[in-house]
Formats: C-alpha cells, structure tokens, sequence
C-alpha cells in the first residue's frame, strides 16, 4: 500500500477531528455562556402596586383634568394588601366627577395573565380602604402627578401600564415611585430606562393643599 496515500488519508482525518473539536468546544462555550447570561438575569422588581395605561386614560377624558392623584391603601386591615387608589383632580385639588356626575376611584386589586384587575369605587368606600393604612399603625401620604407627566411615562416605548413602589423621601416622608413596565404572563417588566422612573418629592402632607376635605385621608395623616 503506497504509504503517501495513507499519510494523507491519516492527515485528512486529523484535520476533520480538530475542525469537530473546535466546533463542539465553541458549542460548548456557547451555551455555558447562555446558562450565565440566564442565571445572571436579575428579577423583574417587585411592584406593590399596578394601573394600566388603559385604565389612567379613562381617569384622565376630562379637558379640565389636572393632574391625578394617587393615595396609598390597603385593601383589607393587614399591611401586607397595600395597593394604590387613583383619581383625577382638577387645577383647585378637588376630585373630577365621571360622566355621571360621580366622582369615582380606581383601586389596584391584582395582577394577573389577563392584566390589572382593578375595583371602581365610591368615595366612602375609597376612604375605607385609604384609612386601612392608618388601621395598620401606618402613614397615610397621595402624591399628585401632573396629566402631562403622566402622559410621558404612558408614551415610554412598549409602556402598558405603571407600576408603584413605595419609597422614602430624602426628607424622610413616605412616598410613591412610578416606573413604566410592560405586562406577560402575569408579570410586569419595567421598560425605557432609569431617566423614565418618578418619584414624588412632594407627597401630602408634606405638601397639600389648603382644603383637607378634597382629601380621601382628610386633615389626619399619622396612624
């Protein structure tokens, strides 16, 4: 047998052993690369609280639509069911009547793989579950967000709704941060970047206004 052909046989052979272990090694590297990017990912933030873009338009149809205001609440007596109740007010703070002459709230129940649930409520019963946060031993605090800064949350890229957190102000007051987020499956995601995230430096009753009675928490905000 002439030896030139085995030796390059022998040599052809080599080369397809080295090319395949190239390729199983970057195979490899591949995907232990996405296994890290994967287990690296942090968790979607857990948000206390959820109103979708959909539902803070329909708070917002009136020309005479200010701002909204946003209390924190709960909805039974345990502290661990704290959510948010919104509603619109005017340029004077008083709350905006519906088409039927109504004023009603809006108040985050759950999030869902169908979306935000939300419950309609009067204002008695709105009151009720903003005083909840007093039956806990906790600080009742609304912040207001100006209609146009809310609509630039709403109009962040891929937005469907916004998600609350609460805070503490630099001067020690309770607060509410807004961040845009996107909903899949039951979970909210935030989107566009730290720049689009509010938090309300001016909460009630660091800042209020002269009238306690447009307030659901009224003149009283300590527990």
């Amino acid at each position: 047998m002439d030896t030139k052909i085995i030796s390059a046989d022998h040599k052809r052979r080599s080369f397809l052993w080295f090319l395949l272990g190239i390729l199983f090694g970057a195979g490899l590297t591949y995907t232990f690369s996405v296994m890290m990017m994967k287990k690296e990912l942090p968790p979607p933030p857990s948000y206390s609280s959820h109103l979708s873009k959909e539902q803070l338009f329909k708070m917002m149809p009136a020309v005479d639509t200010d701002s909204v205001r946003f209390y924190n609440a709960q909805i039974t007596t345990d502290a661990a069911t704290a959510t948010v109740v919104a509603g619109a007010v005017d340029a004077t703070g008083k709350h905006l009547p519906d088409a039927s002459g109504t004023v009603r709230f809006s108040m985050f129940k759950a999030l869902t793989a169908r979306g935000v649930e939300v419950g309609d409520l009067s204002w008695d019963d709105a009151t009720v579950h903003v005083l909840h946060v007093r039956d806990a031993g906790r600080k009742n605090f609304s912040v207001n967000l100006s209609k146009e800064a809310l609509n630039r949350l709403l109009a962040v890229r891929d937005c469907m709704g916004i998600g609350f957190t609460e805070r503490t102000t630099s001067a020690g007051d309770p607060t509410f941060e807004l961040a845009p987020v996107k909903y899949a499956g039951g979970v909210a995601y935030p989107v566009g970047t730290a720049g689009d995230v509010v938090v309300c430096v001016a909460p009630c009753p660091r800042v209020c206004g002269p009238d306690a009675s447009l307030y659901l928490h009224g003149p009283t905000l300590g527990p």
